[in-house]
């Protein structure tokens, strides 16, 4: 059996599809379903899907020959090779198995050295029962003399062949020989072994291999080392083999089934479990808490709901009235009248009468007072139609609370204005713009900081005057410090000497300790005085800094205000800068901004415009994404088109349905279809039988006007089924006598009679064939109608098919469309992950422009909420003044500034005056150089950028037309190779259309799924209606 080169996993099949064999016997004729047999094993399958991969299995250059060694090869090869070499391969002499298998016992060499390995011990060795000749005669092996020996010196025995496996090449060494036949039977001789000689060598690589390979397997170990192990593979004789010949199961010293860890490692390890134990008691320390946490959470949670569903009972039971509501007026007035009760009116003008709410001004009043005291049916009771009456019991009940003004006099009166002033205060005064605005509230915000730090100023030194004020007070001692005299009284004995003398000694302690206390109470007083003392002169001092602060921050404001408020008036064009100060500074700011608002406005107006056009190209956008949205879902299964399409419809988006397809009317002759399908058949395989490949009109001419043209064809048919013979139920003998019988002189005549038998004797024959073999055999070939000869050459065709020529040849198609649609599959995939990785590349260089973009907008944002603390005006700030790489307008910058232009020194000095002129004719042409350049530089840029596109545009398209020529060529070899007929395509009704079927391009033809009818159409109009009924949102 070939061995695998390389270690991977062997084939499996998909569980529940597995190969199944053909049936043989009388289940043969029964199974008519379809399997694929794999010609190098037998194996049979049910999914084409299973026997390509196992193909591929087996044809990958992946095996070896177990003989020779020669690796590379395909499993089909590998077997040619083990089948030549076997012939030529014999057996391991029973001799030399243990001592070999000792050798290849736990062995980590490969296959080859081991293998050069035996050879070479078995060159310099004799082994005990090798056959060697001495002179002309033969003698047999009996072991080594030092075995012997060393045995008789009392060494220990041991065995001869593990003398032999030691590597000893001392050339005195003897062995002792024993004679086979003849003079010299049963004669002992110890001899040199150079005097012995082999009439061949015992083994050769050959054999050695091919033994090695099923007395031994290959298994990991691990060389174990000081610096760590090393994994290795050894060979490992089998169980059966080592328990015979009493191997060792113990490996060799440093070898082990699993790695030796180091010091370091075993730490690592000590440290890891360690770690994660501690993980896990943490784990279940913190679960334990949340547990804990949950369980005093659902409890706060009950008595929360226990509290709400109180409540909610409470406010069940309780009626709420807000004062100035309609229930609230009705019920003031209902509560002094008895159970008769008030009409809706009466209540209402009451109410009015009572000031409790003025129903005057609202709207259906009587319907939403009739209302409120319907929807109160705890409260108020319907005594009659129209009439109302308080309920009694529900006073206990009822809960009053504050409300909103109701009436319009009070909704005026809050919003700022009366009935005698109907329209609302409104703000005469001159518009302020944002920048005095927020300057005013700084201002404001700093005059309440200083009214706040004057107040706690005021309040610290009022403090500080009343503490100096006051006289410093005698501290008293509290009385639990205070020593009382009647503790010196003695009521114990008076004779006991010694209780006398303690009490005394008591005394005296209590006394020094009670000092001792109430000195450090009078200390502690005082320092608390002092620290109270010191605590307010901080305060005194912390207060006047804060003070002088907000006094420098309100001047602040107050100077920005004034600037915002002139910079106002500037902006404005009612006022010049000289009009509004006379501070120059202030001016010249002033005239600046002046200057920077018109250009401002025309940056604003360019930015307006800008957004106008990126509003028109964001709605294109839009429109074109909710159009590729729109594609996207499809295609549909053609049964629900119509169903997406009209619900589409109803959301308005612009959505056609599907066009009907046009009905087809003009029928096609079966036999017609049949003739096609003959011709292309034979076209197909023509060459490959050695038949010439006939045409359309050739075939159709033959099968309508029958003549010696038909006669060869069906002859050659015949030849081809019956020399395969494989096809056919009859014995070999029968079809012998029939390809006699079409050799012979009389081939010409028996044909008709052959190929009727040939078809009769088949099983399972459709009744038209049958039918036309019958008719063959009563009558004429020419005779009979085209019709049977159509279905005559169908079935014939079909039994070619099934022919092992024929067979192979398909297989063989099969496996290169397989390898040509790989390749056409791996082409697309690499076409589209080069595009996907050029998308990522935009992708992330987009993304990064985006993140420095936030980034200058996050600094922006910064800068203007700085600016407004300061007070300055940040309306008209935008996103370009804090951009790094600011491109400033190159009429500015190519310009001298205004307030250079303007000579500022004495106009009496000439030469002064002369100077400066000089000076701005050579500034003005050195920034017309400088422009020049800059202009050079940026056309030179923008060349590169379009080269560079332009360069990018070329390689992609160059990509693009390689990728389609590839396909191209893949389509044509697929075309070159085909395994069945397929149709053009299908219609929503699953109609199958073909065209330029056996060379047929006339018409398009249509085939009906229900029934197999065929229809055609060859006019220009059928046609473009179809093309334009056919929709490509469809599957099909």
């Amino acid at each position: 059996m070939p061995v695998l080169s390389v270690t991977r996993n062997v084939y499996k099949t998909t569980p529940g599809r597995e190969g199944r064999q053909r049936p043989q016997g009388d289940d043969a004729t029964k199974e008519t379903s379809l399997v694929f047999v794999n010609r190098f094993t037998g194996e049979a399958f049910d999914d084409y899907d299973d026997y390509v991969e196992k193909m591929k299995f087996y044809l990958a250059r992946q095996w070896s020959c177990k003989y020779t060694g020669q690796s590379g090869l395909t499993f089909e090869e590998a077997l040619q090779s083990e089948a030549k070499a076997g012939l030529y391969v014999e057996g391991m002499p029973g001799t030399h198995v243990r001592p070999a298998l000792e050798i290849v016992h736990h062995n980590t060499l490969n296959a080859d050295q081991l293998v050069k390995r035996i050879i070479s011990t078995f060159t310099a060795e004799l082994v005990p029962g090798e056959q060697v000749k001495v002179g002309e005669d033969d003698y047999i092996v009996v072991g080594s003399a030092a075995a012997e020996q060393e045995a008789a010196e009392g060494e220990g025995e041991k065995n001869a062949t593990d003398q032999i496996t030691s590597t000893s090449n001392n050339s005195n060494k003897k062995f002792k020989l024993i004679g086979k036949g003849g003079e010299v039977a049963n004669k002992m001789l110890t001899l040199a072994k150079e005097l012995i000689k082999r009439p061949k060598h015992p083994l050769n690589k050959p054999m050695v291999r091919s033994w090695l390979y099923t007395v031994a397997s290959v298994k990991v170990v691990y060389d174990n080392q000081p610096r760590g192990a090393r994994k290795k593979n050894a060979w490992f004789a089998f169980p059966e083999l080592a328990k015979e010949f009493s191997l060792s199961d113990d490996l060799p010293a440093g070898l082990s089934f699993k790695p030796a860890q180091t010091k370091k490692a075993l730490e690592a390890k000590a440290r890891a479990e360690a770690n994660l134990k501690r993980k896990l008691e943490r784990a279940a320390a913190k679960e334990e808490a949340v547990k804990k946490l949950k369980r005093e959470k659902e409890i706060k949670d009950e008595e929360r709901e226990k509290e709400r569903e109180k409540k909610k009972l409470m406010l069940q039971n309780t009626t709420t009235l807000k004062k100035g509501s309609m229930k609230y007026a009705a019920y003031q007035v209902l509560k002094n009248v008895g159970s008769e009760g008030l009409s809706v009116v009466d209540i209402m003008q009451r109410a009015t009468e009572a000031g409790l709410r003025d129903f005057s001004s609202t709207h259906a009043a009587y319907n939403k007072v009739f209302g409120c005291l319907c929807s109160a049916p705890k409260l108020f009771i319907k005594v009659d139609r129209g009439i109302f009456a308080l309920r009694q019991e529900s006073e206990a009940d009822l809960r009053i609370i504050e409300g909103a003004p109701r009436t319009p006099d009070e909704r005026e009166t809050k919003m700022g204005f009366n009935k005698e002033n109907t329209t609302p205060p409104r703000n005469t005064g001159p518009r302020e713009t944002h920048m005095v605005k927020v300057a005013k509230a700084a201002v404001c915000k700093c005059e309440e900081k200083v009214a706040k730090a004057e107040e706690v100023f005021n309040e610290i030194t009022n403090t500080i005057e009343q503490h100096a004020k006051e006289r410093p007070r005698k501290i008293e001692i509290p009385s639990e410090l205070q020593w009382n005299p009647e503790l010196e009284t003695f009521t114990g004995n008076s004779y006991d000497r010694k209780a006398i003398m303690t009490h005394r000694k008591w005394v005296e302690e209590e006394k020094s300790r009670l000092a001792h206390e109430a000195e450090l109470f009078v200390k502690s007083r005082r320092q608390e005085y002092q620290k109270a003392k010191s605590h307010n002169k901080n305060l005194l001092i912390k207060a006047t800094s804060d003070l002088n602060s907000a006094k420098d921050n309100l001047k602040k404001a107050q100077k920005a205000l004034n600037r915002a408020q002139s910079l106002s008036l500037v902006k404005s064009g009612n006022f010049t800068p000289d009009q509004l100060t006379k501070d120059k500074d202030l001016q010249k700011e002033l005239e600046r901004e002046k200057l920077a608002e018109e250009r401002r406005r025309k940056k604003l107006e360019e930015k307006e415009k800008a957004r106008l056009q990126r509003e028109k190209e964001r709605e294109e956008r839009l429109r074109m994404k909710e159009v590729e949205k729109l594609e996207k879902k499809f295609p549909l299964e053609d049964n629900l088109l119509v169903t997406e399409i009209m619900k589409l419809k109803e959301s308005n988006l612009p959505v056609d349905l599907p066009l009907a397809l046009p009905v087809l009317e003009d029928d096609v002759d079966p036999t017609f279809v049949q003739v096609c399908i003959i011709t292309a058949c034979l076209s197909t395989f023509g060459k490959l039988l050695g038949m010439q490949p006939m045409k359309f009109h050739e075939v159709l001419q033959a099968v309508k006007l029958p003549g010696p043209t038909l006669a060869g064809l069906y002859r050659d048919l015949l030849s081809v089924l019956l020399l395969d013979g494989s096809q056919h139920p009859s014995g070999l003998r029968r079809i012998r006598r029939w390809v006699y019988a079409m050799t012979s002189e009389w081939g010409s005549i028996a044909w008709p009679d052959v190929l009727s038998r040939y078809v009769l004797a088949k099983p399972y024959v459709d009744e038209k064939v049958r039918r036309a073999a019958e008719e063959l055999q009563e009558k004429e070939y020419q005779s009979i109608s085209y019709e049977d000869h159509a279905h005559l050459l169908q079935f014939l065709l079909d039994d070619i098919v099934e022919t092992k020529i024929v067979h192979e040849e398909i297989d063989k198609w099969q496996e290169e469309r397989v390898d040509f649609v790989s390749q056409k599959r791996e082409d697309k995939m690499e076409m589209r992950r080069k595009e996907r990785e050029r998308q990522e590349a935009v992708k992330e260089k987009r993304r990064k422009e985006e993140e420095e973009k936030k980034k200058r907008r996050e600094e922006f944002e910064k800068l203007k909420e700085e600016k407004r603390e300061k007070g300055e005006d940040v309306s008209q700030m935008e996103l370009d003044e804090v951009e790094e790489d600011e491109e400033i307008d190159e009429e500015e910058r190519f310009q001298i500034p205004e307030e250079k232009l303007e000579f500022k020194g004495n106009e009496n000095d000439r030469k002064a005056v002369l100077a400066h002129r000089r000076w701005i004719e050579t500034e003005k042409a050195r920034l017309q150089r400088e422009y020049e350049a800059y202009n050079k530089e940026k056309q030179k840029k923008q060349r590169e950028i379009s080269a560079k596109l332009k360069e990018e545009r070329k390689v992609l398209e160059a990509e693009a037309l390689a990728h389609s020529k590839r396909q191209e060529v893949f389509d044509r070899e697929l075309a070159k190779r085909p395994v069945r007929m397929n149709p053009m395509g299908m219609d929503r009704n699953k109609c199958k259309y073909y065209w330029n079927v056996a060379g047929q391009k006339a018409a398009v033809y249509a085939q009906n799924p229900d029934n197999g009818d065929w229809k055609c159409f060859s006019d220009e109009t059928t046609f473009d209606r179809f093309l334009h009924a056919l929709d490509p949102r469809g599957k099909r």
